[in-house]
């Protein structure tokens, strides 16, 4: 008796891929297409390896609306680079990339690149699509009909040696493989580019803490002026030396070390909740005061409360200041004791 064998051959026939469809558009900062530009900046001397490079950060705040047509489900919006180039991870930094295969993309050596969320954590820019590198803002069910997202790019250094130069990095944004962000590939196209001047000289502060002693007055001395702020009432010098090297220019910031929200011209004082402290008066070069209103503890440049200091010098500065008792109007300035901290930051660009 003999075997019959039947052999039954099946031909699959791979899918084709999907073409993104033009059903959504977007819009938001930076417009799409557009070129968001950092420019000149000059990297502090001192800034350790893996820290965000001040100046450079750009928020990204997009929405999406799409017809029910275009997200079919089962991918996620992202960032994406489009395949032109490619990015590895820096190795020992968490979440921060450097060019790998340039293609158009231009980077400087020592400098690398990354994505924040909302509430500024780094994220992901590795491949998790058909795309090589990309962020993944969000799921994409089926019909979906709009989407939002809030983050940031910045950069970062990543070697003690910085070239100076131009990078030019572009990504599109979208559901890949379903659509685009804005409409086609064109449209949905944001460059991020950057220009590194130089690496700022920095200053060392000669007297980084210290304690400053205000002498006793009456609270009937502690009169307002328009700002609300005491008309100097037990006004005590203070000095805060710097020995710096030439041709940077600085800024200064004060931040209320127990408030550091605090975007008065008081420093709060600890005993109480109440609206009074100490008040800092600078003294410019002209011998001129100026009220210091606080800012956060932050060396970005234009952030609240900055005081423009000029261009260092080589050797050491002095910067004179004033500190005296203040309250808002309308509120009492109890008897008894007052103290209030502030720390200051340095500024370079």
């Amino acid at each position: 008796m003999g075997l019959t064998v039947l052999f039954i051959i099946a031909l699959v026939k791979a899918p084709a891929a999907t073409a993104a469809t033009t059903d959504c558009t977007q819009s938001g900062y930076p417009a799409a297409p557009s070129t968001a530009t950092v420019g000149a900046i000059k990297i502090p001397s001192d800034l350790p390896v893996g820290s965000p490079i001040p100046g450079t950060r750009v928020a990204l705040n997009w929405s999406f609306s799409c017809k029910e047509s275009g997200i079919t489900g089962g991918g996620h919006w992202s960032i994406m680079n489009n395949k032109n180039w490619t990015a590895k991870l820096v190795p020992g930094l968490i979440n921060v990339y450097q060019l790998d295969t340039k293609g158009s993309a231009t980077e400087v050596a020592g400098i690398g690149f990354r994505f924040l969320n909302s509430a500024g954590t780094p994220v992901s820019f590795d491949a998790t699509s058909v795309y090589t590198n990309d962020v993944v803002m969000g799921d994409a069910p089926a019909k979906q009909t709009s989407f939002r997202w809030n983050g940031y790019i910045e950069l970062v250094r990543i070697n003690a040696t910085v070239a100076t130069g131009t990078g030019n990095l572009w990504f599109y944004t979208g559901v890949a493989g379903q659509a685009y962000g804005n409409i086609n590939e064109a449209s949905s196209k944001f460059t991020y580019k950057y220009s590194i001047s130089s690496t700022a000289d920095t200053c060392s502060v000669v007297n980084p803490t210290q304690t400053v002693t205000l002498p006793t007055v009456s609270s009937a001395t502690a009169s307002l002026d328009a700002t609300g702020v005491t008309q100097r009432a037990g006004s005590t010098p203070f000095t805060i030396s710097l020995k710096c090297s030439g041709g940077s220019k600085l800024s200064m910031t004060f931040t209320d070390a127990n408030n550091p929200g605090n975007r008065t011209n008081i420093v709060k004082a600890a005993e109480a909740s109440a609206d009074y402290g100490i008040g800092l008066t600078y003294l410019d070069p002209t011998g001129g005061p100026k009220s210091v209103s606080l800012g956060p503890e932050s060396a970005a440049a234009g952030v609240d409360g900055q005081i423009n200091i000029g261009s260092t010098i080589d050797g050491t500065t002095a910067l004179r200041f004033f500190a005296a008792y203040a309250h808002s109007p309308g509120t009492k300035f109890p008897p008894g004791p007052v103290s209030a901290k502030a720390i200051f930051t340095l500024s370079y660009q």
